[in-house]
């Protein structure tokens, strides 16, 4: 065989080689293709299932829930009205207290500091505490000692007929211990204004010299 020959052989040999490799790689691409396309649709699959398995669940988490919630309202609506029950029970029983129950410690029947003003009239010692019922009783009994204001029989401090509902601080030097004009003039139901006024001007007193 001629060297000719031998090189045609060779490349003939080379050519149907490159074939077969070109055949095998086709057919390993459709392989892995068809793999792929498998895997893939498999995929979808079961991410299909699951969705649907977690879309159950999910329904069956968002009845339970529904039903858990309104359960609770329910139950919580239930608790409010007894502690409202409660509340109105207990709101009702401070009222009565206040009402009757009055033990004189505090607020009106609290004893204070009598003013300055009060006890120069009064003639109290500096220091003592009262209650503003007794107050206004010694100062009622000072007006009609005075005959600022009727008896209780309706008669001035000369026995003449008076108008028992008004006060009338007719004394000069009254007048200016109390810290009013001559003839002042005090209805008997503006009675407690008027010593709640000195009261409060005594504390507005106290708190200016504190100030200082």
């Amino acid at each position: 065989m001629s060297q000719n020959q031998n090189n045609d052989m060779n490349h003939l040999s080379e050519e149907e080689l490159e074939v077969d490799e070109i055949e095998e790689t086709v057919e390993k691409v459709k392989q892995t293709y068809l793999d792929q396309f498998n895997e893939l649709k498999e995929m979808f699959t079961r991410l299909e299932t699951l969705t649907n398995e977690k879309v159950k669940l999910l329904d069956k988490d968002i009845k339970d829930f529904t039903s858990y919630f309104k359960k609770d309202s329910k139950d919580i609506e239930q608790y409010f009205k007894k502690v409202e029950k409660v509340l109105k029970v207990e709101s009702a029983k401070t009222v009565k207290v206040r009402k009757t129950g009055n033990s004189g410690k505090g607020g009106f029947n609290e004893p204070k500091l009598v003013p300055r003003r009060l006890r120069d009239y009064l003639g109290i010692e500096e220091g003592t505490l009262m209650t503003r019922p007794s107050v206004t009783k010694l100062l009622n009994s000072k007006f009609i000692e005075e005959g600022f204001r009727a008896n209780k029989d309706g008669k001035d401090k000369d026995g003449n007929d008076a108008n028992g509902k008004l006060i009338k601080i007719t004394n000069k030097k009254s007048a200016k211990i109390l810290g009013c004009k001559v003839d002042f003039e005090i209805k008997f139901n503006e009675l407690q204004t008027f010593i709640k006024n000195i009261y409060l001007e005594e504390k507005a007193t106290s708190v200016a010299a504190l100030a200082v």
